[in-house]
């Protein structure tokens, strides 16, 4: 295929895809005809752009203005059955609004799965096939879902982003706010496997509104490819295993106020009888967390205030570190044997003006301690080695 026609059919992706985001800001007043043609078919869209300005004191990357992430959903129903279609694009990251300015920019399909409600017609049984996030952790995998800017070590480090499987949930109203879930998927943030090995999941929550209550706990179980693996057998031999759980409380008499605590421990057995010098490793997360409404218009806060303190623990081995995702935020190098890390964040959450609500933000500060050196920068030619960082952040996001 000539250039000019690969050029031609990136613009006219551009086109729909521009005309679409468009017809998705201007439907409230139904004036559109693109947001009008999605409706006839069934189609919901909506989307949020997510840009900021990050000043590090050791990231040497770190002093840039970003867009760090731009979604466009789509929803539609028939009957039982349901499709839903997340579009991202990010900084560089699969788990963007995060410590890696590594200046790299990428898309994907962040999630697209059938789902299916009332399977075998029992009431509150519900299906999703295909790619979905990772139904685990306290904080949110978008920036709208989010109550402050960076993302905590346990996210962005221990947990998977994404899975690609077949996921069940169950919780019928007659449980009361109770709610159960299993799936069998390929390995963490994999699309499409190389080998058989499979990841197993299983949960269960409890949500009560008269009581101010979210609850959490899940386990994941499954094999995973060490890195430097490549066959199947040896991928066979390394299990990991990972327990979450989460708990949400809103305080009584200070509407949209709320504490939260949440605890992760895992491991990872990557020895193996090809490869007997890989030993396990073990990694484990808390974050304590708490948010308080400063500022509102009637019923929609305008201005509030998000702290976060959390510490993470790397018990990894040279060979293999527990940070087996591969993701180490802020220019970060953890020591091979073990390694402690604690940040403390405090954010202002605001609403702009006159926006009616569409543009959020947070001004965050954000402080980081590590056992050892960890945090390196360079600058001007001369490398610099920290047990401490310090960020400052100014991040807006439109949400349609």
């Amino acid at each position: 295929m000539k250039v000019s026609k690969i050029y031609k059919k990136v613009a006219t992706v551009g086109v729909l895809l521009s005309g679409v985001c468009l017809g998705v800001i201007n439907a409230e007043g139904g004036d559109n005809a693109v947001a009008q043609a999605l409706k006839a078919v069934g189609l919901e869209a909506s989307g949020f752009v997510s840009t900021s300005y990050v000043e590090s004191n050791r990231n040497s990357n770190a002093s840039s203005f970003s867009m760090e992430q731009a979604e466009l959903d789509l929803k539609a129903k028939s009957g039982d059955a349901s499709l839903t279609l997340d579009l991202d694009f990010h900084d560089g990251s699969s788990k963007s609004q995060n410590y890696s300015f590594s200046g790299g920019e990428g898309g994907e399909v962040e999630q697209a799965y059938i789902g299916y409600e009332n399977v075998g017609g029992l009431e509150g049984l519900n299906a999703q096939f295909g790619k979905w996030n990772a139904p685990i952790g306290l904080e949110g995998y978008d920036a709208p879902d989010r109550s402050q800017w960076s993302l905590s070590y346990t996210f962005f480090n221990a947990i998977p982003a994404n899975m690609t499987g077949l996921k069940f949930e169950y919780g019928p109203d007659s449980l009361a706010g109770l709610s159960f879930e299993a799936f069998i998927a390929n390995g963490w943030d994999s699309n499409a496997d190389t080998n058989s090995g499979k990841t197993f999941g299983f949960g269960a929550g409890y949500s009560n509104d008269d009581l101010g209550i979210t609850w959490a706990a899940d386990y994941f179980t499954g094999s995973e490819t060490n890195r430097g693996v490549t066959t199947i057998s040896e991928a066979h031999r390394h299990r990991r295993n990972v327990f979450d759980t989460f708990i949400q409380y809103s305080i009584p008499g200070l509407d949209g106020a709320w504490v939260a605590y949440e605890y992760l421990e895992a491991d990872d057995d990557a020895a193996s009888t090809q490869r007997p010098s890989d030993s396990s490793s073990s990694w484990s997360g808390r974050i304590y967390k708490a948010h308080m409404p400063l500022v509102n218009d009637g019923d929609t806060e305008t201005l509030g205030l998000t702290v976060r303190y959390e510490t993470f623990q790397d018990r990894g081995n040279a060979t293999t570190p527990a940070l087996t995702t591969g993701r180490t935020p802020l220019n970060m190098q953890l020591s091979s044997g073990n390694e402690k890390v604690a940040a403390t964040t405090v954010a202002l959450n605001f609403v702009v003006p006159e926006t009616e609500g569409a543009v959020t933000g947070h001004l965050e500060y954000r402080h980081d301690k590590t056992k050892h050196n960890a945090f390196n920068s360079t600058r001007n030619g001369a490398t610099n080695d920290s047990s401490h960082n310090n960020t400052v952040a100014l991040n807006l996001i439109y949400s349609f």
